[in-house]
């Protein structure tokens, strides 16, 4: 298995998403490295992580598409909320984080999208 570190490129804003998620696969491509490494994984394991991880990158695309049609489409009443919740546990703490980067309302801190 040939080893390649993602560089995600640069933020068009001042966070993270680009660099979280770059990391994220990083980090699950170590693991995968070395889990083959030490055994713990066989070849037609290793090959069915690659694939779901390359079919989950592919369906991105579509993702932000679809994300983007359901902001504009509910964009007046998500601009009426007055409080947005995120939780996350565990390893979905730092997607939580993520989440209170798009919606804080101090512009000098936070990008807001709406």
């Amino acid at each position: 298995m040939a080893f390649w570190i993602l560089i995600p490129g640069s933020e068009s804003v001042g966070f993270v998403t680009r660099g979280f998620s770059a990391t994220v696969l990083n980090l699950l491509l170590i693991a995968l490295i070395i889990a083959r490494k030490q055994e713990k994984a066989s070849e037609v394991e290793e090959q069915h992580y690659l694939a779901e991880l390359q079919r989950l990158v592919a369906a991105i695309p579509e993702v932000i598409v679809r994300t983007s049609r359901f902001i504009d489409r509910h964009s007046e009443t998500l601009r009426s909320g007055e409080r947005f919740v995120a939780t996350g546990y565990g390893a979905l703490v730092g997607v939580a984080k993520e989440f209170e980067t798009k919606f804080y309302r101090d512009g000098a801190r936070a990008f807001q999208r709406l």
